[in-house]
């Protein structure tokens, strides 16, 4: 796998830093059930399944008032609130691992490769998805909304990271399947890795000019 003329080793980095949905774990329709049943209750315009999931991205806040329309704004304190209790409950429903994720975990925790997560989920629903799918095991760090004052793009989640496991950022790379990854990534001077069959756009995704990019995480194995 190629990109900017370089040749892409995982086994390079000391650090490697991974979004979670759209990259890890497909949970768009948990997401989807959830934001359906927001805008029920209250009583919103109906949006598709593919409406929604074109807006998940940047956590809770963004796709509510994406998917909220004209009541978006003036609910939206009570909408998290009713998002929050409804989603921690309903998280990992039906939420699936993508493929090769194991494998990739697995692979990297064998040559002594340390793991984090960054994501823009609240901490309760991120830990019961970890459990719940068998990948709580394996991360040294897991930063979530509630651990950041600041979403992604902007590197904080990642420079939390990089200061409690003691790795310096030349040594750390993020996979992410967003621009606010690849760009979080950039604001926080390590490599990127975009996935192209997560929630974000292709077009967005090459606009954010990541390092390397893949179609899947066969591809990040040692051969």
């Amino acid at each position: 796998m190629e990109g900017k003329q370089r040749i892409f080793n995982i086994l390079d980095y000391e650090l490697v830093i991974f979004d979670l949905d759209g990259t890890l774990v497909d949970t768009a329709p948990d997401i989807v059930k959830t934001i359906k049943y927001i805008l029920s209750y209250f009583d919103c315009e109906t949006k598709t399944d593919e409406e929604i999931i074109r807006g998940i991205g940047g956590g809770a806040r963004k796709v509510l008032l994406k998917c909220m329309g004209d009541k978006g704004e003036e609910n939206i304190d009570n909408a998290l609130v009713v998002f929050r209790e409804y989603y921690v409950e309903n998280c990992a429903k039906t939420s699936t691992l993508y493929p090769y994720v194991i494998q990739l975990l697995d692979f990297l925790k064998d040559h002594n490769i340390k793991l984090a997560l960054c994501t823009l989920k609240i901490r309760e629903a991120t830990i019961r998805i970890l459990i719940d799918l068998g990948l709580s095991k394996y991360f040294d760090i897991v930063i979530t909304a509630d651990d950041i004052s600041i979403p992604k793009p902007n590197p904080q989640g990642i420079l939390k990271i990089l200061e409690q496991l003691k790795v310096s950022a030349n040594r750390a790379v993020i996979i992410g399947d967003t621009m606010s990854d690849i760009m979080a990534g950039k604001n926080g001077n390590i490599e990127t890795v975009a996935v192209m069959y997560g929630y974000d756009s292709e077009e967005a995704i090459i606009s954010a000019k990541p390092g390397f990019i893949v179609e899947s995480l066969k591809e990040l194995l040692g051969k």
